[in-house]
């Protein structure tokens, strides 16, 4: 445990080997479960297999053999997660052939779902006399929220720069949409009668559940695991709970849109429109967690035998609780987002004819807002979830965490009356600056001389 990757290599006709750094075997000791004895030694068991007659594939004709011998490195009452990459060292059997640094991950076989060989959290960090230094882990990313385990790899083993793309993407994407809607609630404050509007409520409440979604978003992948697993399902379904949320103040938006667009005429909003709004949103998201975590919190706990170390709801949760949720919610934006384009492209002639130019830039900046107000970018982590594409990935993480740049972009610097308000407001800090510094440069220049 006190050996270096140097001193390793250095073996004379290396085959296997693998060793638990000792910065690596601190933390764990750190992470030992509440409940473990301490007085019990911390143990690493490590095992070698000279062939792969254990580790077979049952994917037909793309089953794949190993280039080496096979180490297991386990530690009793330990999980799969590990706070730092392990390093493992292998010496390929055929220098020519094309390998890489995998793991053998157990699944359930319910179906079609077997036990396979996996990139995931595992990296080469080089080759030295045909013997390659492989590092390992269990890694996340925002792309895989919606992707079940077997789709995750999949996209990884077809692409495996792949994750580290998205994640930058989404990344960048996160960070911008949460500075756009600090810049939105900075006119909140700085502007107390723009509140009032009827529009700008309904703005705040979705801008405020989008930030605590994407804050989840961005820094999910950062923190370890809870010890605790009560805890563990309380972050899960804090998770699921800000989801939904989310979709169903997209939902409202959709009714006013449609309302406003569509109907046109009568009625357009009912009495006390916000308040029901906030009831509904806020409140009604609170039956479908509450009833599936007081009927097994389990559901929001890791899986067993899955590498993804994320608190988030699984199984029937994740599939009655969230998925169809979201589908059903974005069938019904699809719907009014497209009766509203197909309305607005219809607009009479008489009010077009003059402005065509105008209005064609009005309707692609009203198509762009409602793609994104509508979260209609969540469509393509659907399709992720059907099938792992990696074009669907792209443009799941191209949109979505982009939500609140856009609400940012259209209701502050696009929107005129915002653009008044703020233009006014510079102009009064700027005159009274300029007013304060002419005051102070006239008043010592009046003073008179000082003789020593």
């Amino acid at each position: 445990m006190d050996d270096s990757e140097e001193d390793t290599l250095a073996i004379e006709n290396l085959e296997i080997a693998s060793f638990v750094p000792r910065t690596l075997l601190n933390k764990m000791k750190q992470l030992r479960p509440n409940n473990s004895n301490p007085d019990v030694p911390f143990r690493v068991v490590i095992s070698v297999y000279f062939n792969d007659r254990f580790f077979q594939e049952s994917l037909g004709e793309n089953s794949r053999g190993t280039n080496g011998k096979i180490v297991s490195v386990t530690v009793p009452g330990y999980g799969s997660e590990l706070p730092e990459r392990l390093p493992v060292f292998v010496r390929e059997v055929d220098p020519a052939r094309n390998s890489s640094c995998e793991f053998w991950k157990f699944l359930r076989n319910d179906g079609d779902d077997t036990s396979r060989w996996s990139p995931i959290g595992c990296e080469s960090s080089g080759k030295w006399n045909n013997v390659n230094l492989c590092k390992c882990s269990h890694m996340t990313s925002f792309s895989r929220i919606f992707l079940d385990a077997v789709g995750a790899e999949k996209l990884t083993e077809e692409h495996p720069n792949a994750e580290l793309i998205l994640d930058t993407i989404t990344l960048v994407g996160c960070l911008l949409s949460l500075f756009g809607i600090v810049g939105i609630f900075i006119t909140a404050i700085v502007f107390p009668r723009w509140n009032d509007l009827f529009n700008t409520k309904i703005l705040l409440n979705l801008s405020f559940a989008v930030a605590i979604e994407l804050i989840v978003f961005t820094f999910i992948g950062y923190f370890s695991r809870p010890d605790d697993d009560m805890w563990c399902a309380v972050q899960g379904a804090s998770i699921h709970y800000t989801i939904l949320v989310t979709f169903m103040w997209m939902l409202v938006i959709a009714h006013l849109q449609f309302m406003q667009f569509v109907k046109v005429l009568g009625k357009l909003r009912p009495t006390h429109c916000v308040l029901k709004a906030t009831i509904v949103s806020w409140v009604l998201p609170l039956a479908p967690v509450g009833f599936f975590f007081f009927q097994n919190n389990d559901l929001y706990l890791p899986k067993k035998n899955y590498t993804s170390d994320i608190c988030f709801p699984h199984d029937q949760a994740q599939f009655y609780g969230l998925l169809i949720p979201i589908a059903l919610i974005l069938t019904v934006n699809l719907a009014c987002f497209l009766l509203i384009m197909y309305h607005v492209s219809r607009a009479p002639d008489n009010l077009t004819r003059s402005t065509n130019k105008n209005m064609a830039l009005l309707q692609l900046r009203l198509l762009v807002l409602l793609f994104f107000q509508l979260g209609l970018s969540w469509m393509f982590g659907m399709m992720i979830t059907e099938n792992a594409h990696l074009v669907w990935s792209y443009l799941f993480c191209f949109t979505a965490p982009y939500q609140g740049l856009m609400l940012f972009v259209n209701f502050i610097l696009l929107q005129p009356s915002t653009r008044r308000l703020w233009s006014k407001k510079i102009a009064e800090v700027v005159t009274q600056n300029y007013d304060r510094f002419a005051l102070k440069k006239s008043t010592s220049s009046s003073q008179p001389p000082m003789w020593l």
